[in-house]
């Protein structure tokens, strides 16, 4: 090979490598540009856990229960967000901060003898079976306290004969009563006292936890109270309301209700709100369009904001809160360590007898 022979070899093969290795780079760098503009990115500034703090809690917070709405972002003297509320005239519903040891809960305050105010609540599909489960309370009985689900939506009302409520229970004169075309007495309440309340029901024939199509479980306290037949045979139900109507001689009393669960919300299990859980609380400065946790690095759990989760066990713990904006823009908090001593006290002395 002449010497010009070998200039040539030598230009041709620069020319094309040297082409070649700019046709490579270049896109190379264009993507990791791309990768560096348009993906999650992680920042521990913009979300802050205030709660749980890193120390060991020997002692629980008491009257914080886990529940699908627990009302822990709505602000006291507040009405639910997210909730349809009627408010006559002499009437109030808002957010209460404790009421008998539980802590952010609904109050619904009537008036007088045929005014009625609620707080309902328009599920996002229609739900053909499922457990709903809450938490209730009285100031005393003269008035009649009405939970409803319903396959109509709107235009919420308590008087015998409406057509629209699959499932109906009332409170009044201290009894607790299902309608179903007759009224059936599960038991009894006392005034200012806490009851949980867990109702199963099934619309159609999928025999959810053994239940035949249009019925519904009363579970009060844990005590199974009986199956009964729908109010009105309903293929869905896609409201719940509470409502307070005054009865006669009112006195200004309220009902309260705290911590209610769907069965159908994939964030909650049902009796989650049995059992009193511990607070997880946080400050973001951006608007996030899903916020989540993590409890010792399982997988992430779906929250609106503040919330309660369920009581984790004796020892140490990790949290770290998750969240992402319109952009898909990630963020992550610090993770959060503490730990959980609480030391169990046994009375045995004086007995619980006279």
């Amino acid at each position: 090979m002449t010497q010009k022979s070998v200039f040539r070899f030598w230009f041709l093969t620069t020319l094309i490598f040297g082409s070649t290795l700019t046709f490579f780079v270049r896109p190379n760098l264009i993507v990791c540009n791309e990768s560096i503009l348009f993906s999650p990115k992680f920042s521990s500034g913009e979300i802050s856990i205030i709660k749980p703090e890193n120390k060991t809690y020997t002692k629980q917070d008491r009257g914080y229960y886990p529940a699908t709405f627990g009302f822990e972002n709505d602000e006291d003297g507040t009405n639910p967000e997210g909730w349809i509320t009627n408010e006559p005239s002499g009437t109030n519903i808002q957010i209460e901060g404790e009421i008998s040891n539980h802590k952010k809960v609904l109050s619904i305050k009537d008036w007088s003898s045929g005014v009625e105010s609620y707080a309902s609540y328009l599920f996002s599909s229609q739900i053909t079976f499922g457990t709903i489960e809450f938490w209730f309370c009285a100031e005393g009985t003269s008035s009649w306290r009405v939970i409803d689900f319903r396959a109509g939506t709107g235009n919420i009302h308590s008087s015998i004969g409406d057509t629209n409520s699959a499932i109906s229970i009332y409170f009044d004169s201290n009894r607790m009563v299902v309608r179903n075309g007759s009224n059936n007495i599960i038991g009894n309440y006392i005034e200012n006292q806490w009851y949980h309340i867990r109702i199963d029901f099934e619309c159609t024939t999928g025999n959810y936890l053994g239940l035949n199509q249009y019925e519904v479980r009363y579970i009060v306290n844990g005590e199974f109270k009986g199956i009964f037949n729908f109010w009105n045979n309903k293929d869905y139900i896609e409201e719940m309301a509470f409502e307070s109507w005054g009865q006669g001689c009112y006195t200004g009393e309220k009902v309260y209700f705290d911590a209610v669960g769907l069965s159908w919300d994939p964030t909650y299990n049902i009796d989650d709100n049995k059992y009193e859980g511990f607070p997880l609380s946080l400050e973001t400065s951006i608007s996030l369009d899903w916020i989540g946790y993590s409890l010792d690095e399982q997988f992430n759990r779906t929250i609106l904001g503040n919330t309660i989760i369920p009581m984790p066990t004796n020892g140490l713990h990790t949290i770290q809160v998750f969240g992402n904006d319109t952009l898909g823009v990630d963020y992550e908090s610090e993770i959060r360590y503490f730990s959980i001593e609480f030391i169990d006290i046994n009375i045995i002395t004086p007995e619980n007898k006279l």
